[in-house]
């Protein structure tokens, strides 16, 4: 088997590599089913709006998850917060 250049198989270190960025994206990652959850419990005769809120979480999920800064800025929870969504 081939060896990198720190001596750990090519195949082992591609696979801790790859173990690394899917937990880093999980980190980011909109969690859309826990922010409905909390709407859900908050909100509970809402239909209309946690069923808008869910619609616009999912149409913005692809490209929040494309930059943590959202994340870090807390972006969703402020948007749902002061009743953007």
């Amino acid at each position: 088997m081939k060896r990198s250049s720190t001596n750990i198989p090519i195949s082992e270190k591609n696979s801790n590599l790859c173990k690394l960025f899917t937990a880093k994206l999980t980190e980011t990652d909109m969690k859309t089913s826990e922010i409905m959850a909390r709407l859900q419990a908050k909100y509970p005769g809402e239909s209309e709006y946690l069923q808008a809120v869910q619609e616009v979480l999912e149409s913005v999920e692809e490209v929040y998850n494309q930059h943590p800064k959202f994340e870090r800025a807390k972006i969703v929870e402020r948007m749902v917060e002061q009743g953007i969504v």
